[in-house]
């Protein structure tokens, strides 16, 4: 199995507070991989640092064997490394088909041109049925 996204000996300091110690971890390609741990253990924090909205006090992070450390996370997220956040309810006046389908056709809308979502549309529908 090959590691997408490796985290290697990785520490996040807020001045004398350590939020990370020396974290090494290997993200796996196919496997899915969850973070558990009790409030205030630095499971948010590693997510920010993994996508690029933390910056790292100590460490390295590679995606594909590329060192990304002190890449942006645009560069990150443009080379597939993206990060959603919780929300519990994205637009309570649609369904949850129309909110997942706004949500998948992101994947749909290339170069973020929205008008070409038309030609997909039902390559689009299929999916989020799928997914449903």
């Amino acid at each position: 199995m090959k590691s997408v996204l490796s985290c290697k000996d990785v520490s996040v300091r807020f001045g004398a507070f350590s939020a990370l110690d020396r974290v090494t971890v290997d993200f796996m390609e196919g496997v899915t991989t969850a973070l558990i741990g009790p409030n205030g253990a630095g499971k948010t924090t590693l997510l920010n640092t993994l996508s690029g909205l933390q910056k790292v006090s100590d460490g390295s992070l590679s995606l594909d064997s590329i060192d990304i450390t002190n890449s942006p996370a645009h560069f990150r997220a443009r080379s597939g490394l993206a990060r959603s956040f919780q929300i519990v309810t994205v637009f309570p006046q649609m369904t949850v088909l129309e909110n997942v389908r706004l949500a998948r056709q992101r994947h749909h809308m290339r170069f973020a041109v929205p008008w070409r979502i038309v030609g997909a549309y039902r390559q689009l529908h299929e999916e989020v049925q799928a997914a449903l």
